[in-house]
């Protein structure tokens, strides 16, 4: 009994070092996809990108993209929310544009 026990837990340590070391599990979070756990998306950092590449970034984490400011030739010059929030997916990140 005591050796199954031992052996039980080595099988769990070994599960939870390997989900730490190789980051298993944490992929979509950070890539800004939908989590499991909250139904929720992480808002990519798109300052400095073009509104184009902002726009495709953000509908390929699930999310809309409102535009401020001067669209043509402009880059992103803030956001809003933050790089890093959750939302719930389909809601709209404002980016404001400007020449830089």
């Amino acid at each position: 009994m005591r050796k199954l026990l031992v052996i039980a837990l080595c099988l769990l340590l070994s599960c939870v070092i390997f989900v730490n070391v190789t980051g298993c599990g944490c992929d979509n979070e950070e890539k800004g996809q939908e989590t499991e756990t909250t139904g929720k998306v992480k808002v990519p950092e798109v300052t400095g990108l073009s509104v184009d590449e902002a726009r495709k970034k953000l509908e390929d984490s699930d999310l809309d993209c409102g535009i401020r400011g001067e669209e043509n030739n402009g880059k992103v010059l803030s956001q809003d929310p933050e790089p890093g929030t959750m939302l719930t997916p389909d809601m709209t990140v404002y980016v404001t544009v400007g020449k830089p």
